[in-house]
């Protein structure tokens, strides 16, 4: 019978494998909606059956982005009435097309096969739009920065050779095939120090390797300033826009990150520091090991433990803690975007600074909120469509997007 246990059973397993069908995710869906203590059962009793080893045999899917389908689907199910403010919406199916195959789960929203979830009134009633308002459409962004050396001269990265492109005393500045920077830098170097700057224009990103050892990720309209080697009592660089770092240890030289409003003094830690100007509040985000932040103007510090963020705000002396989703944080850096009750400004910067377009309110903020993940390898059109699903609409007019109540 299509309405036991086992025939939703089998619906999971076609969406947990990617090979789901529409009309399977609608009937499995609806089930979730309509049923949703059988539903938890379902999940429940999949869970501690043969889940672990369900992962290991997937063919169609990569085993983790499994995982994370599962958590979100067990996450949705569990929300309860106390959750204000949740209400879901109809589902926009992408699972034919064949940039979803290609993006391997694209777009996992919330628990569901491009199903997003409004977080609005819960008595609205939302009904999924189509794009029919995009002109033109906008690619993702790429690879791309601009290396200023100490002597002024300035080195496009996207447009040169890999290989060797520079020497600055013992420390030789080479690009790599898979578009990273490494500075190459012989240990205890006395060569002269130069002052380097990475600069990651909008629509871009870029990963470095620093002359310790320490790595850098910089995400769209980001830089980092740093030596070309380090010398002295410690490991100083400084930092605009949105960074993660993992810090090669030395004890002899601790690490400090500077920002417009913040210091964040660290030995070997893996952390994430957003300080965009167009953000309310510079933060950092510990993943491993420890790490100080003392707000500049006020010398407050707080020291974090991993799962800590730390907010810095320019008109409070205080140094703000609170527990976060790290895998949230750092979705951009494993090449997602993912919001978690995300206003549209919120949204909307983000789209901003990765496809480089400008956003443009015809009418008024909308109010409504997301959450939900998208591959940052989709085009605009693609994630538009997505969004469109809560009924706000966009417009592509060259690079300005006009979004529509």
């Amino acid at each position: 019978m299509q309405n036991s246990l086992s025939y939703y059973r089998q619906l999971l397993d076609h969406y947990l494998d990617s090979a789901i069908t529409t009309e399977e995710a609608d009937k499995l869906f609806d089930f979730i909606k309509q049923q949703p203590e059988q539903a938890r059962e379902l999940l429940d009793a999949y869970r501690d059956a043969d889940l672990g080893e369900r992962f290991r045999h997937l063919e169609n899917i990569e085993a983790a982005t499994s995982r994370r389908m599962f958590d979100r689907l067990v996450g949705t199910i569990s929300a309860t009435p106390e959750q204000p403010g949740i209400a879901t919406v109809h589902r926009v199916h992408f699972l034919k097309t064949g940039w979803f195959r290609y993006a391997a789960a694209a777009v996992l929203i919330t628990g569901a096969v491009a199903t997003v979830y409004l977080l609005n009134r819960p008595e609205e009633k939302v009904v999924a739009t189509v794009a029919k308002n995009i002109q033109t459409d906008i690619p993702a962004g790429t690879d791309k920065a601009t290396l200023t050396l100490g002597d002024g001269s300035r080195i496009v990265l996207d447009d040169v050779q890999n290989g060797e492109l520079a020497q600055q005393g013992d420390a030789r500045i080479k690009k790599l095939r898979d578009g990273q920077l490494i500075y190459d830098a012989a240990e205890n170097s006395k060569a002269k120090v130069a002052s380097n700057t990475l600069s990651v224009p909008r629509g871009g990103q870029y990963a470095l390797t620093l002359s310790d050892g320490t790595k850098v990720w910089l995400n769209a309209s980001s830089s980092i300033k740093y030596p070309s080697v380090f010398a002295g009592a410690q490991r100083l660089v400084e930092i605009s826009g949105e960074a993660y770092l993992e810090i090669a240890k030395n004890t002899r030289q601790p690490f400090v990150v500077k920002t417009d409003e913040t210091e964040i003094q660290v030995l070997g830690t893996s952390f994430n520091v957003n300080a965009y100007e167009d953000e309310h509040a510079e933060k950092t985000t510990l993943i491993e090991g420890s790490a100080r932040v003392i707000k500049s103007s006020s010398a407050q510090a707080k020291l974090l433990i991993p799962g800590q963020q730390a907010e810095v705000a320019e008109n409070v002396d205080d140094v703000k803690v609170q527990a976060v989703d790290t895998e949230q944080t750092i979705a951009w850096k494993n090449g997602f975007f993912s919001f978690n009750n995300a206003d549209i400004k919120t949204v909307m910067r983000q789209l901003s600074r990765w496809y480089d377009i400008n956003i443009v309110y015809e009418n008024g903020v909308p109010q409504q909120r997301f959450v939900g993940e998208m591959n940052r390898s989709l085009t605009l059109s693609q994630v538009l469509k997505g969004l469109e699903v809560t009924k706000v609409n966009f417009r592509l007019e060259g690079r300005n997007l006009i979004v529509m109540p």
